[in-house]
């Protein structure tokens, strides 16, 4: 079973299935509507250490692609001095890196001749007969086997197929910063931990990701951070250089009310930007022969650090079940239980971890550390946050 498939979207999620539907035998085609090269805002990312190497083996990234192996997740409140006090401490196993870095390494494994840039795909019909007819804004008409669908959170393809899936605004949102390194205080506090700083209204992430051209090396690196605030809205997204004064002054705002050190990083970034967070779920991840994949199909939350791997392992998954089975149909029927399950469970992780670090935090700064051991079991209620590492005491010992 060969054929043709489209893919409209080339991002993440999108370039990963047109290298592994290619390797697959198919004959693939991607469908970006931007002109020009996708833009690297610069997000970091946290991925599992497992997907990584993973995406090593099969031939998606290159061996040493640049990332940070963090191995705990810390907890800090404000306290009496600068740098705060240490609440918790989980193992993990992340790979710190930065979106830009991902992307550039998958693109170079798809074909220039196979990359259609600036074609904003206008149409899509399923003539229920194995034909999907995909039309683009500069007036190309092409016929496939397959439409995959891998244009983002916003999805056109998604808006036309489940028109009553929306977008649900959680209730807030995520600023977001980056500074370079030698602006960073208490450079060493960074090197191997994701640090949550704790405040009242949820918390803020903060980690090293590499340079915007790959660099690791020690004192070349971006110190990524964010904080999660409530805002009524949902908001519009504000990109690096559109926050207004006002805006700005909120952020730092938040950043003193969290450690000293967290409050100097925030207040020595320029330009923060904004990040709404929200939940989407669709009845199913195809419809007849147009499939949805990545965000496009579900968005969860960022606290799940899911997003990029939901993409590559959705694009996988379909890559090998269209291998494996006879009919296109029957490897997407069978995708689909599987790939829609995986995404909804993910969705419903992130609604967990949102109640439990923004919405409905405790008094952090009167836990012990037992305490929060048993206040992450509590909120958890069986729900498995993957990157935490696989060891029976998943915790450091506390003071």
């Amino acid at each position: 079973m060969k054929g043709a498939i489209a893919i409209v979207g080339g991002s993440v999620g999108g370039a990963t299935a047109a290298i592994e539907l290619a390797r697959a035998g198919f004959d693939v085609e991607v469908f970006e509507r931007s002109a020009r090269n996708l833009m690297d805002r610069g997000a970091g990312i946290g991925v599992s250490v497992l997907l990584l190497e993973k995406m090593e083996q099969r031939d998606l990234i290159a061996p040493g692609t640049p990332r940070f192996r963090v191995s705990k997740r810390r907890f800090v409140v404000r306290g009496e001095d600068r740098l705060g006090r240490k609440l918790w401490e989980q193992r993990i196993a992340f790979g710190m890196t930065s979106w830009g870095v991902l992307y550039r390494e998958l693109r170079l494994r798809v074909p220039d001749e196979r990359f259609h840039s600036g074609h904003d795909v206008v149409r899509i019909d399923d003539d229920g007969r194995g034909r999907v007819s995909l039309e683009t804004a500069t007036g190309m008409r092409r016929s496939f086997d397959l439409v995959v669908a891998a244009d983002g959170y916003e999805s056109p393809t998604r808006r036309r197929l489940f028109p009553d899936a929306q977008l649900s605004y959680s209730g807030y949102s995520l600023w977001r910063g980056f500074l370079d390194e030698r602006l960073v205080p208490d450079v060493s506090l960074f090197d191997d931990a994701l640090t949550y700083s704790a405040y009242p209204g949820g918390h803020g992430p903060l980690y090293f990701v590499p340079s915007r051209d790959g660099d690791v090396e020690p004192g070349r690196r971006r110190l990524n951070w964010g904080i999660y605030a409530a805002i009524p809205g949902p908001p519009p997204p504000i990109y690096p250089g559109g926050a207004s004064r006002a805006q700005v002054e909120e952020v730092r705002r938040l950043g003193r009310e969290m450690p000293g050190y967290v409050q100097e990083i925030v207040d020595a970034t320029e330009d923060p930007f904004l990040q709404p967070i929200h939940d989407l779920r669709v009845p199913s991840y195809r419809r007849g022969r147009i499939c949805l994949l990545g965000d496009a199909a579900t968005v969860a939350r960022p606290h799940t650090a899911g997003g990029v791997e939901k993409a590559v392992t959705d694009a996988i998954a379909l890559a090998e079940a269209l291998g494996a089975e006879v009919t296109i149909d029957g490897a997407l029927e069978k995708w689909d239980r599987a790939r829609s399950a995986v995404g909804h469970a993910l969705v419903t992780l992130g609604e967990a971890l949102g109640r439990a670090l923004v919405t409905e935090v405790p008094d952090w700064s009167a836990m012990s550390w037992a305490e929060m051991e048993a206040w992450w079991e509590s909120s958890m209620r069986g729900h498995r946050w993957y990157p935490i590492a696989e060891a029976a005491d998943t915790s450091t010992r506390g003071p």
